[in-house]
């Protein structure tokens, strides 16, 4: 009956069995895919490129047969395989992060040393090498405002590869295992929605 409610069928499904096993391959019309629905032994498998349209059909399905929690298993090899990718991209920004923040505190200790020293030769009249140690002070200020940007840019994309829309449970779920650096448990998260 769910089948038949739930679907544009060309005839209309009927099994009086509930053990019965049937199988049925559709057209999904949000995006021109297949979309296969396979019965067997109490399961069903749901079978299509469209992780939304996968959702919609557990969702629909537990709401019809009223469950509260419904034990379902994901597969999609692509969506994992960018999720690897991209936990490779963050911990390489991560990475590039640290290096411009180790470079920025040794730009930081040789700007106070060239204060110093340019101070130095001020006091000892020594104008010409006075001159020179503020030049080479507005060179290294502008590698530092050039890091900046760099560093921002770093972030803005380290924020766009870590958000997207999630549940609760999975969320913190998710979180503890990129917390760990766990990819197997991040994709077992994400497979099953349990730790």
């Amino acid at each position: 009956m769910w089948l038949n409610q739930n679907f544009l069928l060309t005839q209309e499904v009927w099994s009086s069995d509930r053990d019965s096993e049937w199988s049925t391959c559709l057209s999904c019309l949000r995006d021109d895919t297949l979309l296969q629905l396979n019965y067997k032994s109490g399961t069903l498998q749901v079978a299509t490129p469209n992780m939304g349209l996968a959702a919609d059909i557990v969702q629909s399905l537990a709401a019809y047969l009223n469950l509260d929690n419904l034990k379902t298993v994901a597969e999609f090899p692509a969506v994992f395989s960018k999720i690897s990718d991209c936990l490779g991209q963050v911990a390489d920004l991560q990475q590039n992060a640290t290096k411009m923040a180790a470079n920025v505190a040794d730009s930081s200790n040789i700007i106070r040393s060239l204060i110093v020293q340019a101070e130095d030769l001020r006091l000892l009249q020594q104008m010409k090498d006075m001159r020179e140690c503020y030049n080479e002070l507005q060179q290294i200020n502008e590698e530092l405002v050039n890091t900046y940007a760099v560093r921002v840019a770093n972030h803005e994309l380290l924020l766009e590869a870590l958000l997207g829309k999630r549940k609760s449970d999975v969320i913190t779920h998710c979180r503890a295992a990129m917390a760990s650096n766990n990819i197997s448990a991040l994709i077992k998260v994400i497979k099953t929605g349990e730790p």
